[in-house]
């Protein structure tokens, strides 16, 4: 990679891109290079470094996705969308109830 005049190698631990903001009633998210995306709460999974909350996104470019870290402020927008239902916590995104996906143990 070279930055300006700066050349050298960038290793990545764990995730390339950040959630810079969360967008509930219309379901997306904003990352850290601008782009949009809409949100899937089923990606959603801890940092085994830190217990940081994850999820997956530019699935057009790795089907599997790529890990994006919440940062606190985008966390907290999405923390506004929770809601308890029957079966447990679920997010309101675009109008719809989603359930969170399961804990790992």
């Amino acid at each position: 990679m070279q930055l300006g005049r700066f050349r050298g190698e960038i290793e990545l631990e764990e995730a390339g891109f950040f959630v810079r903001s969360t967008d509930p009633p219309s379901g997306t998210i904003v990352l850290s290079d601008r782009t949009t995306e809409t949100f899937d709460p089923a990606s959603l999974h801890r940092s085994r470094l830190d217990d940081a909350w994850l999820c997956r996104v530019k699935r057009d470019l790795v089907p599997e996705g790529l890990a994006a870290r919440f940062t606190q402020s985008a966390w907290a927008q999405l923390l506004e969308a929770l809601e308890e239902t029957e079966e447990g916590v679920a997010l309101r995104l675009a109008g719809r109830l989603r359930p969170l996906p399961a804990r790992e143990q």
